[in-house]
């Protein structure tokens, strides 16, 4: 059985709060609230050397569900963040080296 993170409950609880919401103002709120805390969760699991892939798939899918609904337009952006190019993976690996000390 996987461990429940409060992190993952979080960004999960805003997408629902967002999908779910009627009221178009509060909505775009709650849509920008859960893309952060999805954007937020992606960048600590890509920072973990142990990080879930399980949780990673929902993250991304989550994004997709946004992106397919047509409520988030930038979608290479986020399919970057998740899913890092063969060349940001190399300078990633390098920096965590300390082979580079290039913001990644």
């Amino acid at each position: 059985m996987r461990k429940s993170d409060p992190f993952e409950i979080l960004w999960k609880r805003c997408l629902r709060d967002a999908l779910v919401e009627l009221n178009p103002q509060v909505f775009q709120e709650k849509l920008r609230i859960a893309k952060e805390a999805i954007d937020m969760r992606l960048v600590e699991l890509e920072s973990n050397a142990n990080s879930d892939p399980f949780e990673t798939a929902q993250l991304v899918d989550g994004l997709n569900t946004l992106y397919a609904l047509g409520f988030l337009k930038e979608r290479e952006l986020a399919r970057k963040v998740a899913f890092p190019t063969e060349s940001e993976s190399a300078r990633k690996d390098n920096c965590c080296r300390g082979n580079d000390l290039q913001t990644i």
